[in-house]
């Protein structure tokens, strides 16, 4: 359907020629995402230059030839099909492991290859040392933030880092203040209410 500018007459010069880019930009969007998964006339030429060279050796082949052949396919079939079930087990298990989902597409190709033995193993291996780098990177951090920190002035015994107010806490049986200690340590902040 084509838009009319008559259909339109409350609309300003501006607002018209507006309208027509944004639908300009919208069938350019669409041309190149079309064109995305389209081939070329070469590879499309190529790839059936190949399956004809292929069945003229099928066709001149043995029997003997003939089964080699159709074993050697079976097996890329097979290896395939593994590669993509390790695929989706490593991406299952990488979700399951608290990865991000915007990462893991990235990190499967890590695991495709893996031994099918290996595989749990090594997701395994990898969650957990993700988590443990972190939590090292973050408990750094925590420490030179507390090192900053100063005794108070009014000399009292109060607890000078935010664990040992949080341990305080605790061992007064204010729960919910070392609760809240620890929450704000983390960096975490309560939405308002």
């Amino acid at each position: 359907m084509t838009l009319k500018r008559e259909d339109f007459p409350d609309l300003t010069d501006e607002q018209w020629a507006a309208i027509q880019a944004e639908g300009d930009r919208r069938a350019t969007d669409a041309t190149k995402t079309a064109k995305k998964g389209l081939l070329t006339q070469a590879e499309v030429e190529a790839q059936v230059a190949e399956r004809v060279a292929e069945e003229r050796q099928r066709i001149e082949a043995t029997e003997a030839e003939k089964l080699e052949i159709d074993r050697k396919a079976f097996e890329a079939r097979e290896a395939a099909f593994k590669a993509d079930q390790r695929k989706f087990t490593a991406k299952s298990k990488l979700l399951e492991g608290g990865i991000p989902a915007d990462k893991v597409e990235s990190l499967l190709p890590l695991f495709a290859g893996v031994d099918d033995k290996a595989l749990d193993a090594a997701i395994t291996t990898f969650v957990t040392t993700t988590k443990e780098t972190i939590d090292a990177q973050v408990d750094k951090e925590k420490q030179n933030l507390l090192g900053n920190a100063t005794p108070p002035a009014d000399g009292t015994k109060a607890p000078v880092g935010q664990d040992e107010q949080i341990a305080q806490a605790y061992t007064e049986g204010n729960v919910e203040v070392g609760l809240d200690l620890a929450l704000a340590q983390a960096g975490y902040t309560p939405p308002a209410q």
